[in-house]
């Protein structure tokens, strides 16, 4: 059945629901990354090959039009949201009714904090989905049903430790299986957790222990670091407290910064590519300068000052106030694992290198 088109859904880092969202959208393309404001006045970005780029197989449902006419193609399910608000669209696919869809990402979407898929379908009308995911087709977990209202999927204890799912399988449910344009018109597919499928990087292989965090940072939108070059990540260079709190910065989604005023006199540069991210962090109380008047954003920064940040972004819970100024953050780290299986020894004035950094931001945030 034929539906109107609203404005849409995802959601990063907000409260989910057990169901993943059906709902369409507008946005704009920005460089490599699609933004858009759901519903509930969410801004979210997501990288453009976050979105579904190959259909595996397509079987119609019940009643069906002819191959050939208008929402009939697969293809038209692939790539960012374009249906538009019209029964003339030619945007979206209707599967029909009992109708299957399979489609395969370039990314790996895994279980992050919170949503981690949105199933893009328009209009106002209920029409359940059923929403299975896969990493090699053959196994197949059942994440939730779509009912054109609902908010997001999250995968948590649904999909194995670790899963990479490069696979979804939509199949309509026959809620409203007459008409027209019947079952589900699916608009497209898009995974909110990503992750590159592979290492672009001679120095960053299957097997060590920054080796997800660096596929997520390099695919999260926006991107929170590339390698030092094509080919190298440099995964033991040392990282300044400016790229720190960049990375960090960049990690939340860029949120604007309090103000446009730095009090530091080596912060002065509006066109610096940190100078953002560091009245982001001094204004949210993440970090302050070295001093009164300077940042120091090419010191060193260091492990305690690292996991101090993380736990002063993720509000300090459990903070007793007590100790040195690192000892509820160090605390707080050890209890989530972000002080083990790094092949670095951990010491609050050691130097975090930059496959740390990754580590520790995808173990606390991703």
């Amino acid at each position: 059945m034929k539906k109107r088109i609203l404005a849409l859904l995802l959601v990063v880092l907000l409260a989910v629901s057990l169901a993943p969202c059906a709902f369409a959208e507008e946005g704009e393309v920005v460089g490599n990354y699609y933004s858009f404001t759901d519903r509930n006045g969410n801004h979210v970005t997501v990288p453009v090959n976050a979105f579904a780029s190959e259909v595996i197989s397509f079987t119609p449902g019940d009643p069906w039009k002819e191959a050939g006419s208008s929402n009939t193609d697969p293809q038209i399910a692939l790539g960012l949201p374009d249906a538009d608000d019209s029964n003339s669209s030619t945007g979206d696919l209707c599967l029909g009714g009992s109708g299957v869809l399979v489609l395969g990402f370039d990314v790996a979407i895994f279980d992050g904090s919170g949503d981690d898929l949105y199933v893009f379908e328009v209009g106002n009308n209920v029409e359940d989905t059923q929403v299975e995911v896969s990493e090699d087709l053959v196994t197949w977990y059942d994440v939730g049903v779509a009912t054109g209202r609902t908010a997001g999927v999250d995968f948590s204890g649904k999909v194995p430790d670790g899963a990479r799912i490069r696979y979804v399988r939509l199949t309509d449910l026959r809620s409203a299986a007459s008409g027209g344009w019947p079952g589900a018109d699916i608009d497209t597919v898009c995974g909110i957790r990503t992750m590159a499928v592979s290492s672009p990087f001679v120095d960053v292989r299957f097997g060590d222990y920054f080796y997800d965090s660096v596929l997520w940072a390099i695919n999260h939108a926006p991107q929170i670091t590339n390698g030092t070059d094509a080919t190298h990540f440099s995964p033991a260079n040392t990282v300044t407290r400016a790229q720190a709190v960049t990375f960090l910065w960049r990690s939340m989604g860029e949120p604007k910064p309090n103000t446009t005023n730095s009090p530091f006199t080596d912060v002065q540069d509006r066109s610096s590519w940190y100078y953002d991210a560091v009245l982001w962090a001094v204004g949210e109380g993440i970090t302050n300068g070295t001093s009164a008047t300077t940042f120091s954003p090419d010191s060193t920064v260091t492990k305690g000052q690292m996991v101090t940040f993380l736990y002063r972004t993720v509000g300090e819970p459990g903070k007793t106030g007590t100790g040195a100024w690192y000892a509820d953050a160090e605390a707080w780290a050890k209890q989530n694992g972000l002080l083990t299986g790094t092949d670095t020894a951990y010491s609050t004035d050691g130097s975090c290198p930059r496959g740390d950094v990754v580590y520790y931001l995808w173990n606390a945030l991703a």
